[in-house]
């Protein structure tokens, strides 16, 4: 689980991973942070090979994982206008999908809550509109 192993690393250096600049694991890796906090889209590689060399997350190097609907999981800084800070986005997540992931676990409204996927308030299902769905680290 990506929460889980966020929340480890964090407990563990006390520092965001991909943000991290200083820890050993950040330096074995071969890429740092910046420090300052927020998970710019330049640290997405850090990201995943801070917690890959941790040993928190399955596989190698700093390429993002794709999912199961084929798009990548990535880290976003202020992904959309209602969702500012530090989240996980599932992108390319089909809106049929998106919208039932919101429902079940948030509160079903595309641009509130710890689960964002727009700047509208509604999922558009039609087949063919995707949505990044961004979760709140």
């Amino acid at each position: 689980n990506i929460i889980s192993a966020v929340s480890t690393y964090k407990d563990r250096y006390n520092v965001m991973p991909g943000d991290d600049k200083v820890s050993t694991i950040a330096a074995d890796a071969g890429v740092v942070g910046d420090g300052d906090g927020q998970l710019e889209s330049d640290e997405n590689g850090a990201f995943w090979a801070h917690l890959r060399q941790a040993g928190l997350m399955k596989g190698t190097g700093s390429l993002p994982p794709s999912h199961s609907f084929g798009g990548l999981v990535e880290v976003d800084e202020n992904p959309h206008a209602n969702a500012q800070g530090n989240f996980i986005c599932f992108t390319d997540m089909p809106g049929d999908v998106a919208d039932i992931v919101d429902r079940q676990f948030d509160d079903g409204i595309a641009n509130q809550g710890a689960i964002q996927s727009s700047d509208d308030p509604t999922y558009v299902i039609d087949g063919t509109t995707n949505y990044d769905l961004c979760y709140r680290l």
